[in-house]
């Protein structure tokens, strides 16, 4: 949603909204990183479907999450920009009842020293140096390779694949671990290769080569060379199918490889082990380009590794954190560290000694 734009795309007719009208209770997780203006856009949505002006249409809106977390994303925005889009911010934020929680229970089999270490990051109370960086325990810094240490010398054990991943800040870094553990992988590398054209060009000024098409690689994207081995994660791009499972940031095991179909099997969830075929269909953006571009390509890309902000809201036996780059946003080294179930699951890659934490103090108040 861009900016300020509260305009919602449903139709009272639509079957999502029917949804939503029939709906008692409404749950929203992961509420710090909605920018306000989605939350508007459903309190009018939901205004518009029950006629009538009370907020949210008088339903029971649950909304969750934890602040200290990654906040809306504003392309070259400042910390500023990011503490206006809040939903701290917004004009409904005063119609909720507050209540806090105190016990971490994705972290409480390891202790109270390490939730509270996690809790000093996410606070930005945790000991700096004088150039405003931390210091790790040293149990979780990594001393080998890190791929090694989260998923085996043999990438081999689909459980241990599913339940594990390498979270680093950048989507570079992202690529790069993704690219070395696929080819530690057992197996051929399966190449699927999409179909890039432009369907709008406001300006029609450019005509744009087809290599220069299949150079972009915005994040919302798959990728123009999609390759694969077979037992490799990857994950959704898109909701396919919510009801089953088949929504985005779904992780999947890729078992089976046609020419217009993959053959996967969810990994984590209620769904998971269930065998999906996922199509090629046609994926769009206009995010940083002067044209709407259609990338015709299954929609899923490799995830033994993902960035830290898309691995919010999951939980996993091993994390692996890659920071050969600094993190430069509110709460990715808190999210990046609490993925894990425990202490012991976590292992860090960095540069130096110390690492960055960035946190926005004002957004915790």
């Amino acid at each position: 949603m861009q900016s300020g734009n509260r305009d919602c795309m449903l139709r009272r007719e639509d079957r999502d909204a029917l949804s939503l009208k029939a709906a008692d209770v409404i749950i929203w997780d992961e509420i710090s990183m909605v920018p306000k203006y989605s939350l508007e856009a459903v309190d009018l949505l939901l205004q518009d479907l029950m006629c009538t002006r009370i907020n949210f249409g008088g339903k029971t809106v649950v909304l969750g999450g934890d602040f200290r977390q990654v906040l809306p994303i504003i392309k070259r925005g400042r910390d500023s920009d990011m503490v206006d889009a809040c939903v701290k911010n917004s004009h409904l934020w005063r119609s909720f009842y507050i209540h806090s929680l105190s016990t971490n229970l994705r972290a409480a089999e390891s202790g109270s020293s390490w939730c509270n270490f996690l809790l000093d990051v996410g606070n930005g109370t945790a000991e700096e140096d004088a150039h405003g960086r931390i210091a790790l325990p040293s149990d979780i810094i990594s001393k080998g390779n890190l791929i090694d240490e989260v998923f085996g010398e043999l990438i081999i054990d689909t459980d241990t694949l599913s339940e594990s991943a390498i979270l680093a800040p950048r989507n570079s870094d992202v690529h790069y671990v993704n690219e070395n553990a696929l080819m530690r992988l057992p197996g051929c590398v399966h190449e699927y290769t999409s179909i890039d054209d432009i369907i709008s060009d406001e300006h029609g000024e450019h005509d744009y080569s087809s290599e220069f098409l299949n150079s972009l690689a915005p994040a919302e994207l798959p990728p123009n060379k999609l390759r694969l081995k077979e037992n490799c994660i990857v994950m959704l791009l898109r909701n396919l199918d919510v009801a089953n499972g088949l929504c985005n940031g779904t992780r999947l095991v890729a078992t089976h490889f046609a020419r217009f179909v993959l053959g996967c099997r969810i990994a984590t969830g209620a769904h998971a082990g269930k065998f999906v075929l996922i199509p090629r269909i046609d994926n769009y953006t206009d995010q940083g380009v002067p044209f709407r571009l259609r990338r015709r390509q299954f929609p899923a890309r490799l995830a033994f590794a993902m960035t830290i902000n898309k691995a919010q809201g999951q939980s996993l036996t091993n994390v692996g954190v890659y920071l050969q780059t600094d993190v430069f946003s509110h709460g990715q080294l808190y999210v990046a560290l609490s993925r894990a179930r425990r202490q012991e699951g976590v292992k860090v890659q960095m540069a130096g000694e110390r690492v960055k934490n960035i946190v926005i103090k004002a957004v915790l108040g």
